[in-house]
């Protein structure tokens, strides 16, 4: 039986404003003190909703009093506005509200004493936690049911067979290397090694030091990983950073620092701060909002009147990051428009 949770949809049309004191700045701050004000008004735990992060290459200044909050369109709580007073700004955060849990079920009937393969799970959404129930089909592979389990049916703890096993590499691998479940081997056995690894971790798992293929893994062989984003080549201070200069790699968890770029979008378009020498990690210390126009260079200006988009060639008067107004002059007439910046050498006009 599935359940489901219904989410009131208030309708708000006055800003509430949610902590006492002044706002310290930073896109971390804000993402935080929204998810606080949504969860108080609607009564939803913070551990289910879940914020976009605001825009890295537009800042998000300190502000000297509290930030204040709503839900700005009538019957709709997917956006939330912030508004500072001193100095006056605002932002709008998009809101994802999913209060269900996926659990793991049977895909089709099992017997008892059958071996569980990955094949045969699939997850559900439910409303609520189960005790003892699972949210990763793969800690599931190997384990064998003590009764016959239903299609559908959630499984659970209790209903498989408290036993002992191990885990076998296939292959070898090498410090480092990602290690995924389905390239291992399940062995039970009444003596495990000691410090034997008999449960297979959730989230990306890599290889703390070689390993021989048909090694039995112990705890120490293995590490919790995650992501980052590296520098693909030497980065220059000052330098824009563009998508064939960064690449991914995994890192152990306990390796990386706060703040560490784990999504290539954190830093698309933005600047470094310092020169950066290739296969560095990225912090957001490593990057700040960049001025995508720049005084003097040449700067295609897009206008669009209804149905027909005009291009105009112009050099930047001033510069610009992404956002901002900025003054530029047609090269054919010589006269000074403004547009806002939109890209690096890019801006658009001004509605009128």
């Amino acid at each position: 039986m599935q359940l489901t949770r219904v989410i009131p949809i208030l309708c708000m049309s006055v800003w509430a404003p949610f902590a006492a004191a002044a706002f310290p700045g930073g896109g971390v701050a804000l993402v935080d003190e929204a998810t606080s004000w949504v969860s108080q008004e609607t009564g939803i735990p913070r551990g289910v909703i879940q914020m976009s992060a605001p825009d890295r290459r537009v800042p998000i200044e300190r502000c000297e009093k509290p930030l204040r909050f709503r839900f700005p369109f009538k019957g709709n709580q997917r956006t939330v506005e912030a508004l500072c007073q001193e100095p006056s700004w605002k932002r709008f955060i998009r809101v994802k509200i999913d209060a269900k849990t996926n659990v793991v079920a049977a895909a089709r009937d099992l017997p008892d004493g059958h071996i569980i393969n990955g094949s045969e799970l699939k997850l559900v959404p439910y409303s609520m936690t189960i005790n003892g129930s699972y949210t990763d089909p793969k800690v599931l592979i190997g384990l064998k049911l003590i009764n016959p389990v239903n299609t559908d049916t959630i499984i659970n703890q209790s209903m498989l067979i408290n036993q002992m096993a191990v885990f076998t590499t296939n292959r070898a691998y090498e410090a480092g290397e990602l290690i995924e479940r389905a390239g291992l081997t399940r062995v039970e056995t009444e003596n495990p090694p000691a410090n034997a690894l008999t449960k297979w971790p959730t989230g990306v798992v890599t290889a703390s030091d070689y390993l021989e293929a048909n090694q039995t893994l112990s705890k120490s062989n293995i590490e919790q990983s995650e992501y980052v984003v590296v520098t693909a080549t030497n980065i220059i201070r000052g330098q824009v950073i563009t998508r064939n200069l960064i690449s991914k790699t995994l890192q152990p968890k306990k390796q990386i620092r706060a703040q560490t770029l784990s999504t290539f979008e954190e830093a698309i378009g933005l600047e470094a701060t310092r020169t950066i020498r290739a296969g560095t990690p990225l912090s957001v210390s490593d990057v700040t909002a960049a001025d995508l126009v720049r005084k003097g260079e040449k700067v295609t200006l897009v206008l669009t009147r209804g149905a027909l988009t005009i291009t105009v060639d112009t050099i930047a008067m001033e510069d610009g990051k992404i956002g901002e107004q900025v003054e530029l002059t047609n090269t054919e007439s010589g006269k000074v428009i403004r547009g806002v910046v939109s890209g690096r050498h890019q801006a658009r006009g001004i509605d009128p």
